[in-house]
């Protein structure tokens, strides 16, 4: 497995996981350290959570024919593992996290790299925060940001369709806000 520094001073980062990640790990390190016990001097000591069965760095392929044996197995598609980082920004996108941030934890320069990746995504996202304003305001039968997403004329002529110009631009200002990251419109808890 190649290990060398990171492509840039962000990508070295750390990340906050879910509890339930972190306790698998514990337990999984638990059950290793009695593995290791057992090996005595066979095991090769390495800074590495995941090895080979005697604790040698593993080959940089073996995540990849390990997640590709399982999926052919289970009868899943198979995609390959850089798709998990894909899907993980999608749902943050999705989930109305800020473009900031988003980069942040994929490790990005700067957060235009992530817009122009995940630019599809984003303009998704504005529909939708589009929606739920024109909705908060009182427009009626607003449709469905996936009904949107191949004709964003529809969102246009909707916005237009408003009785107030000022509440056009409003709108328009507020899906800006949302879209950046500045303005959220889920409820504090």
């Amino acid at each position: 497995m190649y290990t060398d520094k990171p492509k840039t001073k962000r990508s070295n980062r750390i990340i906050a996981l879910p509890a339930e990640v972190l306790e698998l790990v514990k337990k999984f390190k638990k059950e290793r350290d009695v593995y290791i016990g057992h090996m005595g001097k066979f095991w090769s000591e390495t800074e590495r959570l995941f090895t080979t069965p005697d604790g040698r760095p593993m080959h940089a392929n073996t995540p990849y024919s390990w997640l590709k044996h399982f999926c052919n197995k289970n009868n899943f598609p198979f995609y390959g593992i850089h798709s998990f980082r894909h899907f993980f920004a999608s749902i943050e996108i999705a989930a109305g996290i800020d473009p900031v941030t988003v980069a942040a934890v994929l490790g990005h320069s700067t957060p235009q790299t992530t817009l122009t990746i995940y630019s599809h995504y984003f303009q998704e996202a504005r529909i939708k925060a589009e929606k739920a304003i024109s909705e908060l305001i009182g427009i009626k039968d607003v449709p469905n940001p996936s009904e949107l997403r191949d004709n964003e004329k529809q969102t246009l002529s909707l916005l237009r369709e408003l009785n107030n110009e000022g509440q056009d631009a409003a709108i328009a200002m507020i899906a800006d806000l949302v879209t950046q990251g500045k303005y959220n419109l889920r409820e504090k808890d």
